[in-house]
């Protein structure tokens, strides 16, 4: 009979610790269930929150590239018309002479004329607040000519960029658009999908603003083969791409944003008309175009406003990141120590059942 009641003791004491092994297993994962489900509504809160303030820094993105892209416009038209004011004081009425500088300056006869020094002046050491490479002008010359094939006729024109002093491609000798985005610089444009379209499209009119990526990119920044690989751009899909890559500034580090200013754009600069009366393309126009070129990110430094808006998003975001982490962290710690209470409990549990175990053998 004694040792009946103390089996049954026995018996009850681990039923006992198991019914208290349970209860703290269901607690356990009861807090771990509820401190996952609070952590999963956090973070939704955060990414939320997060894709909100990067929507918000993307329009404050937008607004400043229009912004400098309509100063550098109306700074570029201020120096086209003072070149032209100019233009007509080195030559008064004298339109033979302008005639025969501007067929040699857009058929690259190295002469020097009051023309080719005037273009000169307004494109060597002229910059649109930023003194280097990539906020600087250069001109296009358009020359158009009618082809004739099989019995109908086709209009064409032969585009070449010129008066180009970048430091990055600088050279003596005009380029056509081919050169420029093959070998300018010795490599060409990085971006090379972007380079023609950019001066076509500006000329054409279809687009009032256009995008190249000149500048190499380096191999370790995730958007490398993006940009490289690009074949369309405007200024929406280049902001599609800095939200896809969470807003990152440098993201826009190497694209100029390009507008083309006519150079009397109906008529050129010895009175030739682009079209006749008739509307017929007038070949012997030459017409010139202005580019006066920005990079948005190294004109941050100048419009300091923008700069300061666009890093109190990024504040922000660092922000909502830190408290993600933090959370992160406060989980993976409660998780921790949950696991270490439910070790330790078994482990005292089964010392207890092992010495139950012993004494029994004793008996």
């Amino acid at each position: 009979m004694v040792i009946l009641k103390f089996m049954h003791v026995v018996l009850s004491y681990i039923k006992r610790k198991a019914y208290l092994m349970k209860i703290i297993l269901l607690v356990a994962a009861a807090t771990a269930l509820g401190l996952g489900y609070l952590f999963m509504r956090t973070n939704e809160r955060i990414e939320y929150e997060k894709v909100i303030i990067m929507d918000d820094k993307v329009d404050a993105t937008r607004k400043a590239i229009h912004q400098i892209a309509n100063d550098a416009k109306a700074e570029g038209e201020r120096l086209v018309q003072e070149f032209n004011t100019e233009i007509t004081f080195a030559y008064g009425k004298d339109k033979l002479a302008i005639r025969k500088d501007l067929e040699d300056f857009v058929n690259e006869v190295e002469r020097e004329t009051p023309l080719s020094l005037l273009i000169y002046k307004y494109t060597k050491g002229k910059y649109f607040n930023v003194k280097n490479a990539n906020n600087d002008p250069f001109v296009i010359t358009v020359k158009y000519m009618i082809e004739e094939k099989d019995g109908s006729k086709t209009m064409k024109s032969e585009k070449k960029v010129t008066a180009d002093w970048s430091t990055n491609c600088i050279s003596p000798f005009a380029r056509t658009l081919i050169q420029e985005r093959d070998e300018a610089g010795g490599d060409g444009h990085f971006a090379k999908g972007l380079t023609i379209d950019a001066i076509e499209s500006t000329i054409s009119g279809d687009k009032a603003i256009g995008i190249w990526h000149f500048l190499d990119v380096p191999e370790a920044y995730a958007w490398h083969s993006d940009i490289e690989n690009m074949k369309e751009i405007n200024i929406e899909l280049l902001l599609d791409l800095y939200k896809k890559y969470n807003v990152d500034l440098r993201v826009l580090e190497g694209f100029e944003f390009i507008q083309a200013i006519p150079i009397n754009p109906a008529v050129d600069l010895s009175g030739e008309e682009l079209f006749t009366y008739k509307s017929t393309l007038n070949t012997d126009a030459l017409i010139l175009y202005y580019y006066y070129n920005f990079n948005f990110i190294d004109q941050l430094s100048v419009y300091v406003d923008f700069k300061t808006e666009l890093h109190n998003y990024d504040v922000k975001i660092a922000s909502l990141i830190h408290e993600s982490n933090s959370q992160k962290k406060s989980y993976v710690l409660v998780l921790y120590m949950l696991i270490i209470v439910v070790i330790s409990t078994a482990n005292a549990l089964s010392a207890n059942a092992m010495n139950v175990s012993d004494a029994i053998d004793k008996k």
